[in-house]
């Protein structure tokens, strides 16, 4: 009889996978199987991949949320950087062997030993009828069952299935077992300090072996650099929630350049929404006169570029910050359009306003 060794996310945790194939001493016939999330946030993304392919016969994989982000080319290192790390560290022809063989795997694996899945099931549902966002766990964060604050799918009474369902994708401390031996979430935290766990059929025993906090590390290192290249795109809310002191040296100064530049654009709107009031003479004004010189200025064409916008917006009573930073709502805007400032000469503008009024 064939034994099979499904191992939860393994996350890059090469040599930790060698050490649990090693404890469970594995046969020629016999399979391994992986619940997914082969990849991201250990170190050896590539090398659990080219493990994996090397014998698709022995060595069986699902679809995990990781892979499939990898092949939509999602960009979302700014809640999870960990893919944009494995991008990074491994080289672009290995990457392109890392994507073929993800477009290769199954959403499920149904065999005769066990269901494989990697983020779970809709209970009460047939397998061909099972979402494939449920199946890979995309968007689980807000999914009823799956998000961590509403009971577990696998926590539903009537899930009662003819043979083991084995998963992972969720973290746990320690490896689900429900519906008395026959649900197994194998998730306990591979890459961030926890443990790679495997269950082994058909004897239904558990192995695992420890693990670094690889993705801490990856991240010291690697998230300065991805804030440099980032920091002039990010949106202000967050450049400006940044501590300088949290970052190093060429991170902070670029911070720090940032957050003038962004006190500096308002004090210049404000310093120009009050000379040209100045010039207006908009204090001496009565309200049809201002209402006049209002219409006059929005339809000056000088008045078009990206900073004369939105100093229209800030006349006459000042820039509003939620309004400046929808309209430049990044440094790289901010900076290119606070260069066209030099192109206004105010002076003429009030004195064609004024004149086209009076």
């Amino acid at each position: 009889m064939r034994r099979l060794l499904v191992v939860g996310d393994i996350h890059g945790c090469f040599h930790e996978l060698e050490a649990l194939r090693r404890l469970v001493e594995l046969g020629p016939a016999d399979l391994l199987v992986s619940v997914g999330d082969l990849v991201d946030r250990g170190p050896a993304s590539f090398e659990v991949v080219r493990y994996f392919a090397a014998d698709p016969v022995h060595r069986l994989a699902v679809l995990g949320n990781h892979e499939e982000k990898h092949l939509r080319g999602d960009r979302h290192e700014l809640d999870d950087p960990s893919g944009r790390i494995t991008r990074t560290i491994t080289r672009p022809r290995d990457y392109e062997t890392m994507l073929e063989y993800f477009r290769t795997l199954p959403l499920y694996l149904d065999l005769p030993e066990a269901l494989v899945v990697h983020a779970g099931l809709l209970p009460n549902v047939p397998l061909a009828e099972q979402p494939p966002k449920v199946l890979t766990g995309r968007g689980s964060q807000g999914r009823p069952g799956f998000d961590g604050a509403t009971p577990w799918w696998f926590d539903d009474p009537t899930l009662q299935p003819a043979k083991p369902v084995i998963f992972g994708h969720s973290v746990f401390s320690e490896v689900v077992r429900r519906a008395e031996g026959r649900v197994w979430g194998l998730d306990t935290g591979a890459a961030v300090g926890g443990r790679l766990s495997g269950l082994l059929l058909p004897e239904l025993s558990l192995v695992s072996v420890p693990t670094p906090d690889y993705y801490r590390e990856l991240l010291r290192h690697f998230a300065p650099v991805f804030l440099l290249r980032d920091l002039p795109h990010l949106p202000w809310r967050r450049v400006l929630g940044m501590r300088p002191e949290d970052w190093p040296d060429e991170v902070a100064r670029r911070l720090v350049h940032a957050r003038h530049a962004w006190r500096d654009a308002l004090a210049a709107l404000a310093a120009d929404v009050g000379s040209l009031r100045a010039l207006l003479g908009w204090e001496q004004q009565g309200p049809d006169t201002r209402e006049a010189w209002a219409r006059a200025l929005r339809s000056r064409p000088e008045l078009g570029s990206p900073y004369s916008t939105v100093l229209l917006h800030a006349f006459p009573g000042g820039p509003d910050p939620a309004v400046v930073a929808k309209a430049w709502s990044c440094l790289a805007e901010l900076e290119k359009a606070v260069a066209y400032r030099h192109q206004l000469d105010l002076a003429a503008i009030a004195g064609a306003v004024g004149g086209s009024a009076a």
